[in-house]
């Protein structure tokens, strides 16, 4: 299950209810419904400066990724 808040994006066990990882964003935001699409989760970020976050829900990797 994905939830979305104003300061963090959320992964959970629908089953269980417990956490499975969380990605943090320092913009407040009031976010739009998260999509989930080939492993990936997509939630939009900040209030003053909008960011689509693609994350991957296997929670494998590290953020913030740079290129």
């Amino acid at each position: 299950m994905l939830s979305a808040g104003a300061k963090a994006a959320y992964g959970y066990d629908p089953r269980s209810g417990r956490e499975l990882w969380r990605v943090q964003y320092a913009d407040f935001q009031l976010p739009p419904r998260p999509l989930f699409d080939h492993g990936l989760a997509f939630f939009v970020t900040g209030l003053t400066k909008a960011e689509l976050w693609a994350v991957k829900t296997d929670g494998q990797g590290t953020w913030p990724r740079r290129t």
